[in-house]
Formats: C-alpha cells, structure tokens, sequence
C-alpha cells in the first residue's frame, strides 16, 4: 500500500517538473515583447534588428519540434529532455551576456532549438507516467494549463 501511494506522489512530482520546464519554455517566447524597449534603448538596435529577436527563437522552435519528439524516441526521453535544457540555459546566459544584435539573434535562436527538445519529449512522458486514462486526461489538463499560464 505505502508503494504503490510513493509511487503515485513521484508521478505528481514527476509532472510538476515536466510542467515547469514547459511553462518556463512557453514564457520564454512571450516575455522578451516586454523587454524590446529596453533593448531597443540600452543596446541601440533598430526595429529589423528587434523583430530577429523575436522571430529567431518562434523560427528555430518551430522547425525542430519535430526532430525533437523523433530524438526522444530514438534515444531516451530523459536524455533528450536534459539535452534541451543544457541548451536552452546556455543560451539563456548568453542572452544575458551578449551586446551585440547578431549574438543575441543567435542566442535566441538556440533558445528555440533547446525548447523544442524538451517539449515533445516531455509530453510524451505524460502519456507514459500516467498510463491510465482518466489520469492522463487530468494530467494533460495541468500540462495545458500551466502552458497557458507560462505564456501570460
């Protein structure tokens, strides 16, 4: 009884990781529109420059999503997932880092290419946490949600 209650909680838990790496992967295309004054002032980058910030990261998501989830399947969920978010962090502190409009284009544009790692590959480690449908419908109802909240 004690196992099979640890291991429901672990499944839970499991889910609010996955959530988390998705919700932080879905804010990341909507919050740097927050940030494009002040990029546009401190770093003094026109308004083509702006929009690279913004498209790259959407282009390279998009693209690999695909090749993503094919990893996760030729390789290991786990190991793919992990891969995507060595990439995104990287990227992430090289946004920070870079004062140049070519090295931020191509730091977001990483930034996009590690996301779409991760999110197939941890969507599909929903279905197979929670093998039973009734579960699965609830647990892709928290993914959805915390994807839309990630967003806003």
């Amino acid at each position: 009884m004690l196992g099979s209650r640890l291991s429901s909680v672990l499944r839970w838990a499991k889910l609010f990781i996955i959530c988390c790496i998705f919700s932080i992967d879905i804010a990341n295309l909507g919050m740097v529109n927050i940030a494009l004054p002040s990029i546009r002032e401190d770093l003094d980058f026109d308004e083509g420059s702006l929009q690279w910030i913004l498209t790259a990261d959407s282009l390279t998501y998009g693209s690999f999503l695909m090749v993503g989830g094919r990893a996760g399947d030729l390789f290991s969920l786990y190991h793919i997932i992990l891969v995507g978010l060595t990439i995104f962090n990287v990227s992430t502190l090289a946004c920070a880092l870079v004062s140049d409009c070519i090295g931020l284009v191509v730091a977001r544009a990483f930034q996009g290419l590690g996301a779409s790692l991760t999110v197939p590959c941890a969507q599909a480690s929903i279905s197979i946490l929670f093998p039973e449908p009734h579960t699965r419908v609830k647990a892709y109802a928290i993914w959805g949600a915390t994807g839309s909240t990630g967003f806003v």
